[in-house]
């Protein structure tokens, strides 16, 4: 159970923050690093070739965090 001092704590937190601390406890989680997949890296490469390809393609931190704010406020 969380307490209700770390529920207010993390209420607190900007959405990036959130974000962060999201990040912080999947990788605690997976001790070792339970790491990707052979496809799944094999699709991270091939999206970052597309992009160096065509940056168009991608968005900033600043248009992935407005969009994000947009959902979850």
């Amino acid at each position: 159970m969380v307490s209700s001092a770390l529920q207010e704590s993390l209420g607190s937190l900007s959405l990036a923050e959130r974000v962060d601390v999201i990040d912080f406890l999947q990788r605690t989680l997976l001790p070792g690093g339970a790491g990707l997949t052979d496809a799944e890296q094999s699709l991270i490469r091939s999206r970052d070739a597309d992009m160096d390809t065509d940056p168009s393609l991608a968005i900033t931190w600043s248009e992935l965090d407005a969009t994000l704010q947009d959902i979850w406020g």
